[in-house]
């Protein structure tokens, strides 16, 4: 019985180890632009969540962007825009994204559909756009961003 319980177990580790492992290795291998596209996605979805926390983290100290009605923003400005914002971001729908990497710095263009509700309104803006990243360590950071409306 005992035989039977520990080698129970013992597969249990072993299948604990494997799940583990292959849960965490795509991305400890993911390339630099691979890593990139993700964290669009997930920019895309902490904005949808309104997770203020991530998205601080996402974007560098110094960080501006050029919105699509050619408004300057900085940091703080979207981060505060963020959180008492009329409408709802339902979904995003991404486009192909581009990506050039040069040692440390990047950047990504892409396009993008927004889908949102404001006052019970469905509606959706399609957007091209393009961030810069740098890496800081072991880290992309956003550093400049610009959004331009498609009609």
């Amino acid at each position: 019985m005992k035989k039977i319980i520990t080698a129970v177990l013992f597969a249990f580790v072993i299948a604990g180890l494997v799940f583990a492992h292959s849960s965490k290795a795509p991305s400890a291998t993911l390339s630099d632009a691979d890593t990139l596209r993700q964290l669009e996605r997930d920019w895309a979805d902490a904005s949808r969540k309104v997770d203020v926390k991530w998205i601080s983290q996402l974007l560098s100290d110094d960080w501006r962007g050029v919105g699509s009605k050619g408004i300057i923003m900085t940091k703080e400005y979207t981060l505060n825009r963020l959180q008492i914002r009329k409408y709802k971001l339902e979904s995003t729908d991404f486009g192909p994204m581009a990506v050039k990497v040069w040692g440390n710095v990047a950047v990504v263009q892409g396009s993008t559909i927004y889908h949102w509700v404001e006052d019970g309104q469905h509606g959706e803006t399609k957007s091209a756009w393009m961030d810069v990243y740098e890496k800081l360590g072991d880290k992309w950071v956003v550093a400049r961003s610009q959004m331009t409306k498609v009609q």
